[in-house]
């Protein structure tokens, strides 16, 4: 008995385990201002995990432990992140996730939008960096390089890599406000004066027109596209403490539901995750068989999964929950049909042309 209460209290350095999370309907978290909607569904269900130290106990008791699955902070960030970003990185999928849920919802009912790009997002930094040093951190985000307009990542990259290592550049960068719950806000844009740095395993996407062949330098960064779309409403979801990009797909369908005339699930409780992006494309996710096992316990009676998860989420279920597997909005919608037989309707005609910015 002492045995196990020591072993309970040693970690394993560096090591974390996935456990079931909960289950929590997104309806109530839903909220849209502006046009039509009703309350939306409470049987749409987002699934989340737990993230905790792996104990030297869990680690010995793991065979009685299923779904048990374990894994190194290396596995998610790049080498030399510090861990202290991994929070501050799920924010920023969070908030990206819930943007491209509302465009991707309103799309799938109809709706003619135009998405541009506003900025490049950092979303890694190394350690101990040029780039860290400076100040920069996960979430900020850079609007401009040397007094030229960045509006997307290939804009920075395209500037930057040219450039001889050790060359100084201006960056304008407006510093991201991390609340405790995890709310991301911005401030007004400063300059930040960073040398490039010569170029190592962060050279950006490779895809990007236009970008020299014989890159010379970066900024030691890893940035997304942060987008922005005109909407025909004010829509807002409520995610405190929530971080990741999983429930998107999840936060889609809700939204929706709130859109529609009709309760898209009908009378079935229908557990969703998956990430999701403004083109209604679903992608994968972490912890699918922890998130199975919470579904379950939750009382669903579907849990839609990313198509390629399916395997994942099939051994846990059992006869309990029947799984579907989907890679779009479309399919999802087409499989909460066949659920509840209920087809969408949605309460204001969508637009014929983009909106206006």
């Amino acid at each position: 008995m002492v045995a196990s209460v020591v072993l309970q209290r040693i970690t394993l350095s560096g090591y974390y385990q996935i456990i079931p999370g909960s289950a929590r309907a997104v309806g109530p978290l839903v909220s849209v201002s502006g046009m039509p909607s009703k309350t939306g569904a409470a049987n749409i269900y987002l699934v989340d995990v737990y993230v905790t130290p792996l104990t030297a106990w869990r680690w010995l008791t793991a065979p009685l432990h299923r779904p048990n699955e374990t894994f190194q902070m290396s596995d998610y960030l790049a080498p030399g992140v510090p861990d202290s970003e991994f929070a501050t990185q799920g924010y920023l999928d969070m908030e990206s996730s819930k943007r491209s849920a509302a465009i991707a919802a309103l799309r799938a009912m109809g709706w003619h939008l135009t998405v541009t790009a506003v900025g490049a997002n950092i979303y890694a930094v190394l350690g101990n960096s040029l780039a860290w040093r400076a100040g920069l951190r996960v979430a900020d985000r850079i609007v401009s390089v040397d007094g030229i307009a960045v509006h997307t990542t290939c804009d920075l990259i395209r500037y930057t890599h040219p450039l001889a290592p050790h060359h100084e550049v201006h960056l304008g960068v407006e510093t991201a406000h991390v609340s405790s719950a995890g709310r991301i806000t911005y401030g007004a844009t400063h300059a930040v004066a960073l040398r490039t740095s010569a170029l190592g395993n962060w050279a950006g996407p490779a895809d990007c027109p236009g970008t020299p062949i014989a890159a010379r330098s970066s900024l030691g960064l890893e940035v997304t596209d942060a987008i922005s779309a005109p909407l025909p409403a004010t829509i807002s979801v409520s995610t405190d403490n929530i971080g990741g990009p999983s429930a998107g797909l999840a936060m889609t369908l809700a939204l929706i539901d709130h859109l529609s005339a009709t309760t898209i699930t009908g009378h079935a409780h229908v557990a969703v995750t998956g990430t999701i992006d403004q083109w209604g494309r679903v992608g994968e996710v972490g912890g699918v068989a922890e998130k199975t096992a919470a579904a379950i316990a939750a009382g669903a009676t579907d849990f839609i999964v990313p198509a390629s998860q399916v395997d994942e989420a099939t051994p846990v279920a059992g006869s309990r929950l029947h799984v579907w597997g989907v890679s779009t909005v479309a399919d999802a919608l087409a499989d909460l049909k066949k659920i509840s037989g209920v087809p969408i309707r949605p309460l204001t005609q969508p637009n014929s042309r983009p909106l206006n910015s």
